[in-house]
């Protein structure tokens, strides 16, 4: 988590927009700059590595503001948004759809907790 930069500025695993993929088999063709990189998944409960397609971008600005609309305005990510503003519910909630990890949740929690990086209205 966080170790990596997957892509060209790209700190959080964006992934690049391709035609006709389907995971993990067919990778698709490529509709944006992107950089090919080995990660891991957890597919059907077993972690897999793979080649996965990760967006470009020209700056690490252009990519924070892409992550931050993403997070925000994103239908996938509306129910991550309800779960707001617990932060335990919102990691929970994130887990489903953002990680490639099942531990995601657990593990963002435990660095919350460990780093006391609740707002000042949780505390």
């Amino acid at each position: 988590m966080g170790k990596f930069v997957s892509g060209k500025n790209n700190y959080g695993g964006i992934t690049a927009k391709v035609t006709e993929t389907k995971f993990p088999h067919k990778p698709g063709t490529p509709l944006e700059p992107l950089t090919r990189c080995w990660t891991h998944e957890v597919v059907s409960g077993q972690r897999v590595s793979c080649l996965r397609r990760f967006k470009d971008y020209s700056s690490p600005e252009d990519y924070f503001e892409a992550h931050g609309k993403l997070l925000a305005t994103g239908k996938l990510y509306a129910k991550v948004r309800s779960a707001l503003p617990d932060p335990n519910a919102f990691a929970d909630a994130l887990t489903e759809v953002y990680a490639a990890d099942p531990k995601y949740g657990a593990t963002l929690k435990s660095i919350i907790k460990a780093y006391n990086l609740r707002s000042a209205g949780d505390v």
